[in-house]
């Protein structure tokens, strides 16, 4: 007996944290999906996008982009984020009605790719695919098509293949696990919200008050060889931070540098260290023409002492050789005759 022949029609791809991010079939372009945190935001096919637009639990529209047209639906939804109406411009609001488990006509149309709780079925088996691929839930069937791994002992129940333990009006599975109770899930999601906006500015305030007096304890509970290590990491820090000041000032000056103002600022100061020059060595000659003029006068001072010292001596020669004021100075006046005396004997006779 020979096996049936098999058809794929459709293939599935999945990323690591386990969401199906990859929808193939034959002879259709490839579907890819991307998520923000646990919920559908965009799916491509092609040149077709769809962007979905909702905050927190809320689904508010849809965008369809196909090359450069752009398209908006408005949905309406119930507190189980089932879309329930549709809106578009030039068309009239359509509705949407579903089974207790999610069940829709095919003839009936969907211009929103999300459907029965917020969840996108899967074009090809009608099925939605929870936990972003985990398990198909068929609306037909009212039940998983495959088995719970929570179960039977774990959250997932006895029963491995109930939807939301078969209470579907007031329960809802997005993980394909088990069930949550929408009033109770919405009041603990509520309560989440406002005990953020309020701790917020609680904790906000206690800190404030506390942090003044914890860091004036900090160095009472250090040991000394924790407040040395404390010491240390402060020194690196403060070291750091000098030198970054450093850097910066560095390069501040670079940038200073090399504008075209300094530059001209520097050639005005050279030119005036130029001109101060200048004026040091025109100070420096007149301070060694000055003293020339005192030495020459010290040499005139001391020579007319000498010359009034030896006084003597021009008077003995006068009287000896007869000179006369109006004698002429000849060396050979001086010694008229043979029998004259020598002038160096003169001398060391005075």
């Amino acid at each position: 007996m020979t096996a049936p022949p098999t058809t794929l029609r459709c293939q599935y791809r999945y990323d690591p944290l386990d969401r199906m991010i990859h929808q193939t079939q034959p002879d259709t372009p490839v579907h890819q999906r991307f998520y923000c945190k646990s919920r559908l935001a965009t799916e491509i096919q092609g040149s077709t996008k769809h962007s979905i637009i909702q905050h927190d639990d809320l689904l508010l529209a849809q965008q369809q982009h196909e090359g450069n047209a752009l398209d908006a639906t408005l949905l309406a939804t119930d507190l189980q984020r089932s879309v329930l109406h549709t809106l578009k411009k030039g068309l009239q609001p359509r509705p949407i009605a579903y089974s207790p488990y999610g069940h829709r006509p095919v003839l009936s149309g969907l211009f929103s790719l999300l459907g029965f709780n917020g969840e996108r079925p899967d074009p090809v088996t009608g099925c939605y695919l929870l936990g972003n691929g985990y398990r198909a839930f068929n609306p037909v069937l009212m039940r998983f098509n495959s088995q719970d791994s929570w179960s039977p002992f774990g959250k997932g129940g006895f029963n491995a293949y109930a939807y939301c333990g078969g209470d579907p009006r007031n329960r809802v599975d997005e993980t394909g696990h088990n069930g949550v109770n929408i009033l109770i899930n919405k009041i603990l999601v509520a309560a989440h919200n406002m005990i953020d906006d309020f701790s917020i500015e609680l904790m906000a305030s206690k800190l404030a008050k506390t942090a003044k007096r914890e860091g004036m304890n900090t160095q009472k509970i250090l040991s000394t060889e924790s407040a040395n290590i404390f010491e240390k990491n402060l020194l690196r820090a403060t070291i750091a931070h000098e030198s970054s000041s450093i850097f910066k000032n560095t390069k501040r000056a670079k940038e200073l540098i090399s504008r075209p103002k300094f530059a001209e600022q520097t050639k005005n100061l050279e030119l005036l260290t130029a001109k101060i020059d200048d004026r040091i060595r025109t100070i420096q000659l007149f301070e060694k023409h000055t003293n020339a003029l005192s030495n020459n006068r010290l040499m005139r001072a001391t020579t007319t002492e000498f010359i009034d010292n030896y006084s003597p001596i021009k008077d003995f020669l006068k009287e000896s050789y007869h000179f006369t004021d109006d004698s002429p100075p000849l060396y050979r006046s001086l010694f008229p005759s043979s029998d004259a005396i020598p002038f160096q004997k003169l001398i060391r006779n005075a």
